[in-house]
């Protein structure tokens, strides 16, 4: 019975090393979380975040994402690209976007329509492609509640 006992703690502490070794990346960085995301839509959301961080020369202070219902199956897009399936991912900018020009303000607010502060950008989870992006004005923007924060930077 005690041979038994080792047998199995060995076991496990086998199959533990395993697992812990599968949680880091080659060079001992932890592995990022993806919330509620599955690896292909988290990695599909970091893809998307960061091109338009990229085009846009956005400096961000929040990044997060989340799978929604897809309420918008026909609507038109301003990318290019349509998200016709169920679901979509909406991953949600905040910081600042200096390429990002808007007009046409609320009545009584500033004509120029403000300083962009939020990008909303719904994409389709399965190909990572965008297919509709909105911005805001808020002065002080959110995160979408119950989103997963992404990791944008080159060390996580």
């Amino acid at each position: 019975m005690r041979s038994r006992a080792r047998i199995v703690v060995a076991a496990l502490a086998a199959v533990s090393g395993v697992a812990l070794s599968g949680c880091h990346s080659a060079d001992h960085r932890p592995a990022t979380s993806t919330g509620s995301l599955t690896r292909q839509q988290y990695d599909a959301a970091v893809n998307v975040a960061l091109h338009e961080v990229d085009n846009q020369d956005a400096r961000i202070t929040s990044a997060t994402a989340v799978l929604k219902r897809n309420a918008g199956k026909n609507a038109p897009s301003n990318t290019g690209h349509r998200c016709t399936g169920d679901q979509v991912l909406k991953v949600r900018l905040i910081g600042t976007f200096p390429h990002t020009v808007i007009s046409g303000g609320p009545p009584g607010g500033d004509p120029n329509g403000g300083r962009v502060t939020e990008m909303d950008i719904k994409a389709d989870p399965a190909t990572g492609e965008a297919c509709l992006i909105g911005v805001g004005t808020s002065p002080s923007p959110a995160p979408e509640p119950g989103a997963t924060v992404l990791q944008l930077d080159e060390t996580g």
